[in-house]
């Protein structure tokens, strides 16, 4: 594991040019963050600049939430080997909580990556490199997520 964590900044350094990327990674190394409490009562939403926005339960879990911000941008941005995130704002969506706890399934883990050819050379290059396999998983599954999260929002404008 110490390995896998070791090639982070390694690879955020090799993406870092590409917005898109750079929140595919931030949203994967969440999971990792926070821990597995956490992520279910929490969703990252979007990577504007240096600031993460993170949809969470309800104002209990906000309050909560903010009352830890330092100590999880710490975590995170030690994780990233770097601090691409300066500030997160936590703000309340339980329907989007809900949607992302209801398409998590234990079987998620044993899926086999489908990208649909979206994720570019370059970030799958990127990602076999890293050694952990959930890791990679977590980290190719978000990057399709943000991707297609993009899609459905370009349609929508």
């Amino acid at each position: 594991m110490e390995s896998t964590l070791a090639a982070i900044p390694k690879i955020f350094e090799q993406i870092d040019a590409n917005p898109d990327a750079r929140e595919a990674f931030v949203f994967a190394a969440w999971k990792q963050t926070v821990g597995e409490l956490l992520n279910e009562h929490t969703v990252p939403v979007e990577l504007a600049g240096s600031k993460l926005c993170v949809a969470v339960e309800n104002l209990t879990w906000q309050r909560h939430l903010e009352d830890m911000a330092g100590q999880i941008l710490a975590k995170l941005n030690s994780l990233l080997g770097r601090s691409p995130v300066k500030f997160i704002q936590f703000y309340v969506d339980e329907k989007m909580v809900a949607a992302n706890r209801s398409t998590r399934h234990p079987a998620v883990r044993e899926m086999p990556i489908e990208t649909d050819g979206k994720i570019a050379m370059a970030l799958r290059d990127s990602a076999a490199s890293i050694g952990d396999e959930e890791m990679r998983k977590a980290f190719l599954l978000a990057a399709e997520s943000c991707l297609a999260r993009k899609e459905r929002m370009s349609k929508t404008s």
